[in-house]
C-alpha cells in the first residue's frame, strides 16, 4: 500500500504539470459557469430546461437549498468528457512516448503502477469537481438576483454533499477513460472511442430509449452526480455505476498485467 501511495504522489506531480493542471481546473470551471449562466436565464416561473440527455431543471429546483448547484449538474455531460479525455491522456501517453518500461524498471509490479496512476485521477478529479463546484456557485449567486431566483432557501452546506457526488461520478469516466487507453495504447484512440461513446452512441440511445438512459455508464455517473434521477434512485446508481468502476479497473488491470509492453 506504501508503494502504492509513493507512486501516486510521483503520478500527481506528472498530472498537475501547470498545462494538465489548466485543463482539469480551468476547462470544468469554464462549463460549469457557462451552463450555469444559460441555465438560470434559460428558466422561469413558467418555463422549464431540460438539456438532452440531461435533467429537467425547474424554477423550484433553483430556489430550492442546493439550487445554486443546478448548473454545475446540468453541466455534467461536459465535465464528464473532459474527464474521460484527461484519464485517456494519462494512460495511453505513456505507451506513445515510450516511458512506461521506465515506469516499470522503478515499479515492476504492474497492479500497483496501475493503482498508483488511478489514485493520482481520483484527487485530480477532485480537483476538477471542486473548481466546477466552486466557480458554478460563484456564478449563481451573481446571476441568480437578474434572473429572477431567490436565494433565500439556499444553503452551502448542501456544497459538501454534492461535491461528494461529483467527483464519484467524474471518476467513473476516469475509470472508463483509463480502460479504453489501457485496451487501445493509443491517446488519439482512446479519446475517440470514449467520446465517440459517450456523446454519439450513449446521447442518441438514451435520448431515444429514457427507461434505458438510466443503466448506461453516463446516466448512472449523472445520477451519483445529481442525487439521483427520475429514472434512477442514488442508492440503485451507486451500485449500478459501482459495477461499472469495478469491472472498468479490473479489466483493465487484467489487461495492463498480461499484454507484452512493446514501447
Amino acid at each position: 500500500m506504501i508503494g502504492v501511495l509513493r507512486g501516486a504522489r510521483a503520478e500527481l506531480r506528472r498530472l498537475t504539470r501547470p498545462s494538465y493542471l489548466l485543463s482539469a481546473i480551468g476547462l470544468p470551471a469554464f462549463f460549469a459557469a457557462l451552463v450555469t449562466v444559460l441555465t438560470f436565464n434559460s428558466v422561469s416561473s413558467t418555463t422549464t430546461i431540460a438539456p438532452r440527455g440531461g435533467p429537467t431543471v425547474t424554477m423550484s429546483d433553483l430556489t430550492s437549498s442546493g439550487g445554486f448547484l443546478k448548473g454545475v449538474e446540468t453541466s455534467f455531460t461536459f465535465l464528464g468528457l473532459i474527464v474521460l479525455v484527461l484519464a485517456a491522456m494519462a494512460v495511453a501517453t505513456d505507451y506513445g512516448q515510450g516511458t512506461l518500461r521506465n515506469l516499470l524498471v522503478r515499479q515492476p509490479t504492474r497492479w500497483k503502477l496501475l493503482s498508483s496512476k488511478l489514485l493520482a485521477l481520483l484527487a485530480l478529479v477532485f480537483l476538477s469537481a471542486l473548481a466546477a463546484t466552486a466557480t458554478g456557485s460563484a456564478v449563481a449567486r451573481f446571476v441568480a438576483s437578474g434572473a429572477g431566483v431567490s436565494t433565500s432557501a439556499w444553503q452551502l452546506s448542501s456544497a459538501f454533499g454534492h461535491l461528494l457526488g461529483l467527483t464519484a461520478g467524474l471518476f467513473g469516466w476516469a475509470a472508463i477513460g483509463a480502460l479504453v487507453a489501457t485496451v487501445l495504447r493509443s491517446v488519439p484512440a482512446a479519446i475517440g472511442v470514449g467520446v465517440g461513446w459517450a456523446l454519439p452512441v450513449e446521447g442518441i440511445l438514451g435520448s431515444a430509449w429514457k427507461a434505458g438512459k438510466a443503466w448506461f455508464p453516463g446516466g448512472a455517473f449523472e445520477a451519483i452526480a445529481s442525487g439521483g434521477s427520475s429514472t434512477l434512485t442514488l442508492s440503485r446508481a451507486i451500485i449500478v455505476a459501482g459495477i461499472y468502476v469495478v469491472v472498468a479497473i479490473a479489466a483493465a488491470q487484467v489487461l495492463f498485467a498480461r499484454r507484452e509492453i512493446t514501447a
